[in-house]
């Protein structure tokens, strides 16, 4: 069996708390795609137990804040079985005052020979005030698995910029494609043939271009910035 579980939170304000479980039986595999854009604050929850053998599991998402958003955000893919496979993707952006957390938990138990899994996060701080806090975690209790993990935070590269304005870009144009471009890795995981994807991309850029005034102002080019 295949599940795919495709979500779009793009409320104006108020407290939004979701919490998304999935037991994943011997060789089924259950798919997540979420983006996480509204809301004033965020506790999003998702984990996906890979009970039996030959089960899968993916997790992709995208996430952006703005003003004092507080987006919380956990994800955990629970190994407990063999020749389990997980991937977990997230990309996001903070802005203004906002605040992302992302903690991302692989665990392999001692029954789980063979196992595979895999989670990278990105986040992309566009305001000098903003935070981004990515908390990757794998606790693998047996052998015999393959398990690795990344995090990176960073502001807009000066050098990819300088090469968009060089070819004739103005800055509000470039930062915009700049973005669309970060965000395209993970929402390409998203499935194609569901409106979904359509309308997270559309309320993404609903949201940088009414924000991409204050990226220019916020956030001035320097030769010496480097993405972490």
């Amino acid at each position: 069996a295949h599940v795919s579980y495709s979500s779009l939170q793009d409320y104006s304000q108020g407290h939004h708390f979701s919490f998304k479980r999935a037991h994943v039986g011997k060789g089924a595999s259950v798919d997540w795609h979420w983006a996480e854009l509204g809301s004033s604050f965020v506790k999003a929850d998702i984990s996906s137990f890979l009970a039996n053998e030959d089960a899968s599991s993916l997790n992709v998402g995208v996430f952006a804040g703005f003003h004092n958003q507080v987006l919380d955000m956990d994800a955990s893919m629970i190994h407990e079985k063999p020749r389990t496979k997980s991937k977990m993707f997230a990309r996001g952006c903070v802005n203004d005052y906002s605040k992302s957390v992302y903690k991302g938990l692989i665990k392999m138990t001692k029954e789980a020979k063979s196992a595979s899994g895999h989670q990278k996060s990105d986040v992309l701080i566009l305001s000098p005030n903003a935070e981004a806090d990515p908390i990757p975690i794998l606790e693998i209790e047996g052998s015999d698995m393959n398990c690795s993990h990344a995090a990176t935070v960073g502001r807009l590269d000066p050098q990819k910029m300088f090469y968009l304005t060089s070819r004739g870009l103005d800055e509000v144009t470039a930062r915009a494609l700049y973005l669309r471009g970060f965000f395209e890795f993970a929402l390409h995981y998203f499935p194609f043939c569901s409106s979904i994807r359509a309308l997270v991309e559309r309320s993404i850029e609903d949201r940088l271009a009414i924000h991409m005034s204050e990226l220019l102002s916020s956030l001035p080019l320097k030769l010496d910035e480097v993405t972490v």
